[in-house]
């Protein structure tokens, strides 16, 4: 009988880690001295305030990190249910909603001046009709929207659905092997000749023949691809591989969303009942597919930035399970 992911991870006793990072902050704690109480410099500081000893430069990551788009202009809303957009474009996954006398703080624009970048959060456009800005907007940086970074969920952040916020405690850990257990094999029958989105090929496995029925992961390169559950612990560990630095492994994660997953879902490469998106340092966006029993499918993405993983299906609405982070005054769409 199936147990999904909450048995499995039950039955392994897993570390509560909510608990412990709550204990962890609480002993980092310090006490301040009370103001204008004397304090006796460390041992290899001078009196006059200097250390006798230089304090060496914190070693930069080995992966890239987003470029910091401070606010340089203000944006008064003057239309009802303005879309912010997680890209500079109506094709962009519509994230929240700006109403009239909503002010936000603007970042730069798009090279082609035709969208605004609400700091931390996404892309409104730019009409003078809809928006009034504090600045004239040929003034303000332009911003590569591969760039532009929004701001991502805390470590400590749930969903409301304990199978959710497992795959996603379990994939921001780095912890291949449970990942490993958490993944659904899709067991279908191989063909010789599959055609793009179709059933895995029987080259997938040595031996098969067609219509032979084999076990497979679904997974997205560039391209939808079929790996072994044999061979998942090679795949899996690119997860952690960045996305625009050749060779640099582990680089870590944060949630970016959760969405529900389409209507229409594929035979051979579902997308799950949930897909949380997650993003590198540098925006590099990465996708799993999620279902009540565990994790039916890894999105690489080719790459392609978190916010541009948000938007599953053209011309079909995205609606989260978990929305990004919005600055305020932006709200969630209903």
């Amino acid at each position: 009988m199936a147990t999904g992911v909450l048995g499995r991870t039950a039955r392994r006793g897993l570390p509560g880690v909510l608990a412990a990072l709550v204990l962890l902050l609480a002993a980092c704690g310090g006490d301040t001295p009370p103001e204008g109480a004397s304090v006796t410099p460390a041992a290899g500081e001078q009196a006059g305030g200097s250390s006798a000893s230089a304090t060496p430069s914190p070693t930069p990551p080995p992966w890239p990190v987003a470029a910091a788009y401070p606010v340089v202009a203000r944006a008064r809303i003057t239309t009802d249910n303005l879309n912010v957009r997680a890209a500079p474009s109506t094709t962009g996954a519509a994230i929240g909603l700006l109403q009239p006398d909503d002010d936000v703080g603007i970042a730069g624009r798009s090279p082609d001046s035709q969208w605004l970048a609400v700091a931390d959060t996404g892309w409104i456009v730019h009409r003078a009709e809809w928006v009034q800005l504090s600045a004239d907007i040929r003034g303000l940086p332009a911003i590569e929207p591969r760039t532009f970074v929004p701001a991502m969920h805390p470590p400590v952040t749930t969903s409301g659905y304990p199978v959710v916020d497992v795959v996603v405690e379990t994939v921001l850990a780095q912890d291949i092997a449970r990942i490993r257990q958490m993944v659904v094999p899709l067991t279908t029958q191989c063909q010789n000749a599959p055609g793009m989105g179709g059933p895995p090929p029987c080259s997938v496995k040595p031996g098969a023949t067609p219509n032979t029925p084999i076990e497979v992961f679904p997974t997205s390169v560039c391209e939808g691809e079929h790996v072994l559950p044999e061979r998942l612990a090679q795949f899996l560990p690119r997860l952690y591989q960045s996305g625009s630095v050749p060779n640099v492994a582990n680089v870590p994660l944060r949630l970016y969303a959760v969405i529900e997953g389409p209507k229409e879902q594929s035979q051979y490469f579902p997308d799950g009942r949930w897909v949380a998106v997650f993003a590198q340092p540098d925006g590099t966006g990465r996708a799993v597919g999620i279902t009540e029993q565990g994790i039916v499918r890894i999105d690489l993405g080719c790459d392609a930035p978190a916010t541009a993983l948000v938007q599953r299906r053209p011309f079909e609405a995205t609606l989260f399970t978990l929305p990004p982070v919005l600055a305020t005054p932006v709200r969630p769409r209903p």
